[in-house]
């Protein structure tokens, strides 16, 4: 009894080493698939791709590599930690059940879509209008890559590609461990944190941290990766077609930014509070 009652002493005690252990593994192993897919599309598609020469030949490359990124990351992810993705136990235990069968009335499903696109257009025209954009040569580089892309393509990778790869790694992966450590609150900020961090530039991880925070409650409260997937998808989509595509921040005075502003973070609560509001599920 006392060698059973010191092994699990001695594992409390390492249970902070364990856990730091075990982020680092994964974000590691995450980054070096989506480097392996990154680097494998570069040295397949130059060669098909050099008689087409010109921009559309260099966006097309951006583009397969941008694809190939979060396809590689989630392949990463799954084949190093696919059976705790899939039967983790912060699946069925720590992480709150979906409540029922039922499905959800057509204005809360309405209400969650507003939730998405208005929470990532409210935060991307704030960081703009704060100027905290124009100070990030980083985040201009990889606009720049982002705009340059197929609109076709960057439907597929914004849209589903990178929200699956990430809520996979992030939410599936690493805010379930977090949940396991940390009280569902620290949980969400910590995956959040490391969320943001991992785009490598100060824009993207304000917004990230940010956007990684809400997607960890959406994953707490509805207890699977379905709903934090699509509102990921939904706010990435929002953002490339009126933002990066269509460019609604280059057609609006700075007083009607603002305006819009307020008024779309003003719907993302309002909608959130629909969706979640008053111990709704």
């Amino acid at each position: 009894m006392k060698k059973k009652e010191e092994m699990r002493g001695e594992k409390k005690q390492h249970a902070p080493l364990r856990a730091f252990l075990f982020f680092l593994i994964a974000l590691l192993v995450y980054e070096i698939g989506r480097t392996a897919g990154t680097l494998a599309v570069g040295l397949l598609s130059g060669p098909l791709l050099v008689g087409m020469g010109g921009k559309g030949a260099e966006g097309l490359q951006d583009g397969l590599m941008l694809l190939a990124a979060p396809l590689g990351g989630a392949v990463a992810c799954i084949g190093v930690f696919g059976r705790k993705l899939c039967f983790g136990h912060w699946r069925q235990e720590q992480i709150a059940p979906k409540d029922g069968t039922e499905r959800k009335p057509l204005q809360i499903r309405m209400a969650f879509l507003v939730f998405a696109a208005a929470s990532a257009l409210g935060l991307n025209l704030l960081l703009a209008l704060l100027h905290i954009t124009q100070q990030s040569s980083a985040f201009e580089e990889v606009a720049a890559v982002q705009a340059a892309v197929p609109v076709w393509m960057g439907l597929c990778i914004y849209g589903i590609c990178a929200p699956f790869s990430e809520e996979l790694s992030f939410r599936g992966l690493i805010y379930g461990k977090a949940r396991s450590l940390f009280p569902p609150a620290a949980a969400m900020v910590f995956s959040g944190l490391l969320f943001g961090l991992s785009h490598g530039n100060l824009v993207q991880a304000i917004y990230g941290c940010i956007l990684g925070t809400i997607l960890s409650f959406i994953y707490e409260r509805e207890g699977r990766l379905l709903e934090p997937v699509l509102f990921h998808g939904v706010a990435n989509l929002a953002v490339y077609l009126l933002i990066d595509v269509w460019g609604l921040g280059m057609r609006l005075s700075v007083a009607g930014a603002w305006f819009l502003c307020v008024l779309l973070l003003l719907m993302a609560v309002s909608a959130g509070w629909m969706c979640y509001g008053r111990g709704r599920k």
